[in-house]
């Protein structure tokens, strides 16, 4: 049970490095307000690629957790006691 432990841990920490790469390129593609123009008297916004890497990116963190919520045995039923609580936390 350790070994999936180790597994579902690992798995965790590679989605959450995935969603801290994605929030930076997202943060990079957000639109200045050099980007914005006038056109007939409204403001005119270019689409840009930032929503759409926020969205994956958070979706990314609620599978981490999810995830990290099912190694540590933390998903609510009281089953985890000793180390599997401790990695639960820390993770």
């Amino acid at each position: 049970m350790e070994a999936a432990v180790i597994v579902f841990s690992i798995v965790a920490r590679l989605l959450s490095v995935a969603s801290a790469v994605l929030g930076f390129i997202a943060d990079t593609k957000k639109l200045t307000p050099s980007d914005i123009y006038f056109s007939q008297g409204k403001c005119v916004y270019p689409s840009s690629p930032a929503f759409g890497l926020g969205i994956v990116a958070l979706s990314l963190l609620v599978a981490a957790q999810i995830i990290v919520s099912l190694a540590g045995s933390c998903s609510g039923n009281g089953g985890a006691t000793g180390s599997r609580r401790v990695l639960g936390n820390v993770c």
